[in-house]
């Protein structure tokens, strides 16, 4: 990592450096492609849990008990990500190459969309659903509310997920020797 003088760098630069100077080395065993590839499923399979789980209490409102759990789930899996990729999903731009960038901006774009477009579709159930009258109040509200809260999140994981997909492996060992019969 290149540093700068202190006196030379905005406030988001200085708190970037600050949380790469906390989190660098940390969890070392997990910073292999292969790894970040599993947090990356794993952020997407909870937030498809809790999904359901959401959708599920609209139905069987006890079923919202597990949502707790799992918010501790998506916590864990969202740190370890973003641990293992550096932060570089809200890096300041002269910390990232050509590249990374190119990257990061694309994925924020359909983090943008993606956000934009489902809490308007959240906020049209909302508005439909209390004028209309339909099914019970208070459980509808509680369903768009946690798919909202998981739009948000899922609009936070595309930018990680696309860097951690840009990623090298953090040392030779890391990379696996093809044998000779190319496997």
């Amino acid at each position: 990592m290149t540093s700068y003088r202190v006196d030379t760098l905005t406030r988001s630069e200085q708190r970037f450096e600050k949380m790469q100077t906390r989190t660098e080395g940390r969890l070392p065993s997990w910073r292999t492609p292969a790894r970040r590839r599993l947090l990356v499923r794993l952020n997407w399979a909870s937030l498809a849990f809790m999904a359901t789980i959401a959708v599920a209490g609209y139905f069987w409102f006890p079923i919202i008990l597990a949502w707790l759990p799992m918010t501790v789930v998506i916590c864990v899996v969202w740190t370890m990500l973003r641990i293992t990729i550096d932060s570089k999903d809200t890096a300041p731009a002269r910390y990232l190459d050509e590249f990374e960038l190119a990257t990061l901006l694309e994925a924020r774009s359909r983090a943008l969309s993606l956000v934009t477009g489902g809490l308007f579709v959240i906020s049209m159930v909302l508005i439909f659903g209390s004028s209309l009258e339909i099914g019970d109040g208070h459980r509808l509200a509680y369903m768009m509310g946690g798919l909202g809260i998981l739009t948000f999140l899922a609009g936070a994981v595309i930018p990680a997920a696309a860097m951690a997909g840009t990623m090298a492996p953090e040392s030779p060992d890391d990379v696996a020797e093809p044998t000779p019969d190319g496997h």
